[in-house]
């Protein structure tokens, strides 16, 4: 006898912004990590923009760093990574103004 198992095919709230984020991202030159799988990095992603909505970062350069870091472990030049933290810090700082996202959490 076979049985279905059923499947929580739900995303995180934010899924769908971190793929934006990370698309954008790899478009300036980021290169993700090899594992885990890039399905496990937005959902690490999505977690980590869930926080942000919750309390928001300390700044929107910390909050780049982060992003960069979740994203990827490739060696850059001091440039390029100051570049795509600025870049990831926008976009962070975006996204919690397209979601109505106070510096105070309250939505």
């Amino acid at each position: 006898m076979i049985m279905a198992v059923p499947m929580d095919c739900s995303y995180p709230r934010y899924y769908e912004d971190a793929a934006r984020i990370a698309h954008f991202l790899t478009r300036q030159g980021l290169r993700l990590k090899d594992r885990p799988r890039t399905h496990l990095l937005l959902m690490f992603l999505s977690c980590e923009l869930e926080i942000y909505a919750r309390y928001t970062p300390p700044s929107h350069s910390v909050a780049g760093r982060t992003v960069v870091a979740i994203l990827s472990d490739t060696p850059m030049d001091e440039s390029q990574r100051r570049r795509l933290h600025a870049i990831a810090g926008t976009l962070v700082g975006n996204f919690l103004t397209s979601h109505q996202i106070s510096r105070s959490g309250h939505k």
